[in-house]
């Protein structure tokens, strides 16, 4: 009865905790934190796809035939995220909204996978820890520093990919030695939940990789090789069916993902010991933005601190339950594989993409912190118990002071439909005629979905990333363009400021703009910056 009372509390304090993730991230969701540039890119390709059915997007001048196949990110969340917009429309709001449902799920996928693996209160445990702990530094796009928190709000792909590792992972728990053909069916499903993984981003599939390795362990430490052999065959055709039609899609047009990807070449495997040992060394540096700058309260992290002491400790103690059973494998190889691999393989050292094993660090960390608890009480420490309570008093104490930074930073933040709609209003009084042409920063995509849009990365990065060892040079990228109004925004101030020069980039849209077009007014945002506003000169305005 009391086993009973206590799953009971169990469930009921999960869900309370996802209905208070719920309600909390939909708050102020289109204003903190404020827009970031690759929303709208991605969003650009999403309505595309909601409306015409084409994983493209116009916003790029057509460049390398991306009107019809967008290559720059994996076509999952853009799917998932054209579901909504169908849904709902276009808009930050709606965007965004599709990052707090995959949140949701996480959330839901840790507690279910904690529960099946190491007991429901950790699996609660796990999920008050991913709600409340602090680990990143605060910027403009990570401000309450609670890295599930933040990453929901923002309407990126990252949150994707845990979603679909945990249910690859929760699938392969569900693998047995006996009954080959069901064992057979679950693996397949799980190499088909890895394969959306690595749909999300590339380097989900390294979750492929985990789960196959803790396949073969489990398999080695008990001999069973024909079994092992079908359910690994298994996992791999459901992988590959899942990620084939993508691979077809890239194949078909290989040129332009190959020229689409040249910007990224730096981040691809390099047939060279020292661009791994590099990537290695530099690992440290995606962990950096945990400790903020280097003063007295830098120290004051019990959440980063919590995680730095019992998160490692707990995973080789899990890794080395491994042999006990396949799902005791599954997370070992995963919480050992995840970060090796991404140290290894990933160059750009963001904190987003700690998301990849972020769910796993919590159960580890939350399943040592009950291991002691139920330690200490059978010692009968109470100092111990009382000690692990204040701990996790302070850690709560510090995400709720962080939850509340949100609401604090929407009071202070311009609303993005506020400052759009000025943008917007301030382009149809510079060019009334019907549908006008705008070049600016995609950021502001939003509020222009329904006009010929192109951002400013079109020309610059035509005249400046070699495609087969030719570039496009301004002249010709501006002309084919040739906007009716053009948004200059702060951060295109500044690269139309530096370096100086009539041969400059710079110099080149400066001169550019004086000949073709006149100031048609400014929106000035505390936030969001200055833009100025220029329109297609006229025969009326006399020469330049």
């Amino acid at each position: 009865m009391a086993a009973s009372r206590k799953r009971m509390l169990v469930q009921a304090g999960a869900l309370l905790a996802l209905l208070t993730y719920w309600l909390l991230e939909l708050h102020h969701l289109a204003v903190v934190p404020r827009a970031y540039e690759d929303e709208a890119w991605i969003a650009s390709t999403s309505w595309k796809l909601a409306t015409q059915g084409v994983f493209g997007t116009d916003i790029q001048g057509g460049y390398l035939g991306v009107r019809q196949h967008a290559f720059g990110f994996m076509p999952l969340y853009p799917l998932l995220q054209s579901l909504v917009f169908r849904l709902g429309g276009v808009g930050l709001w709606q965007a965004r909204l599709t990052s707090v449902l995959l949140g949701l799920l996480v959330l839901t996928l840790t507690f279910a996978l904690g529960r099946r693996l190491l007991g429901a209160s950790v699996g609660l445990l796990a999920v008050g820890g991913l709600l409340l702990t602090r680990t990143a530094g605060l910027t403009l796009y990570r401000p309450s520093g609670i890295l599930l928190v933040d990453l929901a709000r923002l309407a990126r792909y990252d949150i994707a990919v845990p979603v679909f590792g945990l249910a690859a992972c929760l699938a392969l728990t569900r693998v047995r030695p006996l009954g080959r053909w069901r064992a057979v069916a679950w693996a397949a499903l799980a190499g088909a939940l890895g394969g959306l993984a690595g749909l999300a981003h590339i380097y989900g599939w390294f979750w492929l990789v985990a789960l196959g390795a803790a396949l073969v362990y489990h398999g080695a430490t008990r001999r069973a090789w024909r079994w092992t052999a079908a359910v690994l065959a298994a996992f791999a055709t459901g992988a590959g069916l899942v990620s084939l039609p993508y691979h077809l899609f890239v194949l078909s047009n290989w040129n332009d993902w190959v020229g689409q990807l040249t910007q990224y070449t730096n981040l691809l495997a390099q047939p060279h010991v020292a661009w791994y040992l590099t990537n290695l060394l530099t690992e440290p540096l995606r962990y950096g933005p945990g400790l903020d700058a280097a003063d007295w309260r830098t120290w004051l992290r019990p959440g980063l601190w919590l995680v730095a002491a019992v998160g490692p400790l707990a995973a080789v103690a899990l890794v080395l339950r491994a042999r006990r059973s396949l799902a005791a494998a599954a997370l070992a190889w995963s919480l050992a594989l995840l970060p090796a691999l991404m140290a290894v393989l990933i160059t750009s050292k963001v904190a987003n993409y700690l998301l990849l094993f972020l769910p796993l660090l919590a159960l580890a960390v939350a399943w040592g912190l009950v291991s002691v608890w139920r330690y200490a009480r059978l010692k009968r420490w109470a100092w111990l118990q009382g000690l692990l309570l204040l701990v996790c008093a302070a850690v709560a104490v510090e995400g709720l002071a962080h939850w509340a930074r949100l609401d604090q930073s929407a009071a202070v933040t311009t609303p993005y439909d506020q400052y759009v709609t000025a943008l917007r209003t301030r382009v149809e009084a510079a060019a009334p005629a019907p549908f006008p042409s705008v070049l600016g920063l995609h950021t502001y995509w939003f509020g222009f979905t329904d006009l010929p849009f192109t951002t400013w990365y079109y020309p610059l990065s035509a005249a400046t990333t070699p495609v087969s060892g030719v570039t496009l040079p301004l002249t010709v990228t501006l002309a084919q363009i040739a906007p009716d109004v053009v948004l200059v925004d702060a951060r295109t101030a500044a690269v139309l400021a530096a370096p100086a020069g009539p041969a400059s980039m710079g110099g080149q849209i400066n001169a550019w703009l004086a000949a073709e077009y006149v100031p048609a007014g400014v929106v000035d945002d505390a936030i969001y910056g200055r833009t100025d506003v220029y329109r297609r000169r006229a025969a009326s305005d006399g020469l330049p």
